[in-house]
């Protein structure tokens, strides 16, 4: 029995969705990539601040900062 179209719809739209949830956590984004993609933008304050905070972090920093922009960081959970 075929599947009606709406059904079929939500199926392709869900595997389509898990598809690119995989595709963004796999990419591995550090603080080295962001500074180079930063880079390539407008040069405005702000832009230019963020790129010289980034190449003056120290090495236990920078590995937070690769950690969170890789997915890696455990989140704090605040109990209330």
């Amino acid at each position: 029995m075929a599947q009606p179209p709406h059904s079929r719809d939500m199926s392709m739209l869900v595997g389509t969705s898990k598809t690119l949830e995989r595709a963004i956590s796999g990419l591995q984004m550090n603080s080295k990539r962001l500074v180079t993609l930063l880079e390539g933008e407008t040069a405005t304050p702000g832009i230019t601040a963020l790129i010289a905070a980034l190449r003056e972090l120290s090495k236990d920093d920078r590995a937070i900062v690769d950690n969170i922009l890789s997915h890696r960081a455990i989140p704090k959970r605040k109990n209330k």
